[in-house]
């Protein structure tokens, strides 16, 4: 173990960062199955390494992101350094360099999704539409997708049943032009501060994805607040074990517990600080995963990381992006 550990450090180690992106797990994510770690590994895990290695060309990078909104009231909160205009190209630039296959973010607002597309440009589609504007704000679900890569295919926004608010997530269906297989990707925020409204969420989000084809690949994208049970004197949720159940119901598993290769960077999606709750202050609320990316048995997954890669010594959002490699199961 030691020896394996040690290979692992130095491979890490040879990689130089993408210009001003520091600290990243990725390039540990992009090699690790192609390594050859001779006699440290068992015969098991070399055919892993040799069936990861023959599907590596199959390969989609997915990433479930909260970019964090830049609405007036919640910008007013935040240090200069981290409203939307200053970490804009942090965020910008990360995205860059992270070149996943898709994007669901959560939380952007419309002018962030057209400003993000404007970097992304024309090698980048999206999808999304306001939703919870009777809130006073235009929360977007998007996703954004490579087109080189995929065909989009159809795509909805559909509401949960709540009379009271407008959330809802959104649905894309695509094609895969390597592999050829059609695809389903739902992607939402749950609510957090009504416990009732988000385990309502949890409950109509599964319910959709027992309604679509067990034959092909689902893959489910979100920041679920899922706050996990545990003693700590600012966790105001303790619902987040039973809502991740919910989300997962019988069909969907997280790809954290699916990952052929393991799991990368901390058990921390969440920025805040232990003791004051202050963003943008590092991974320190271990347990604290409230953004997931869910897949039915359609799916292998070689790697999934947490990324605390920082851009030019600042986190690009208050929350880090959670990534799975990913390939489809043969028929």
């Amino acid at each position: 173990m030691h020896l394996f550990l040690i290979t692992l450090i130095g491979i890490m180690m040879s990689f130089q960062v993408f210009a001003a992106v520091e600290e990243s797990i990725l390039p540990l994510m992009d090699t690790i199955h192609h390594q050859d770690f001779g006699k440290k590994v068992n015969q098991k895990q070399k055919e892993l390494m040799r069936y990861a290695s023959q599907k590596h060309p199959q390969k989609l990078r997915v990433m479930s992101y909260n970019m964090l909104y830049n609405a007036k009231d919640a910008e007013e909160k935040l240090p200069i350094k981290h409203r939307w205009d200053a970490r804009k190209p942090r965020l910008l630039e990360y995205l860059t360099y992270a070149k996943a296959h898709i994007i669901g973010s959560q939380e952007l607002q419309e002018d962030q999704v057209q400003e993000v597309m404007s970097l992304l440009g024309d090698q980048y589609g999206y999808y999304g539409e306001k939703t919870r504007q009777n809130e006073g704000r235009s929360d977007t679900n998007v996703i954004f997708f490579y087109k080189n890569r995929l065909e989009l295919l159809e795509a909805k926004t559909i509401p949960y049943q709540d009379e009271k608010c407008e959330n809802a997530f959104t649905y894309c269906y695509f094609k895969d032009k390597v592999s050829h297989k059609k695809f389903v990707v739902l992607n939402t925020k749950l609510s957090w501060g009504d416990a009732d409204r988000r385990l309502a969420e949890a409950t109509q989000l599964n319910h959709f994805s027992t309604l679509l084809s067990t034959e092909e690949p689902i893959i489910v994208l979100g920041d679920f607040n899922i706050y996990p049970f545990i003693l700590h004197k600012r966790n105001i949720f303790f619902d987040g074990d039973y809502i991740e159940q919910v989300l997962a119901g019988k069909n969907l598993k997280d790809a954290r517990m699916k990952s052929i290769f393991g799991h990368f960077g901390p058990l921390c999606s969440i920025t805040n600080s232990k003791e004051t709750l202050e963003p943008f202050m590092g991974p320190q609320l271990v347990g604290f995963i409230l953004d997931h990316i869910l897949v039915n048995d359609r799916v292998d997954v070689l790697t999934h990381g947490i990324d605390t890669a920082k851009v030019n010594e600042e986190f690009p959002s208050d929350h880090f992006p959670v990534i799975a490699d990913i390939i489809f199961k043969d028929e």
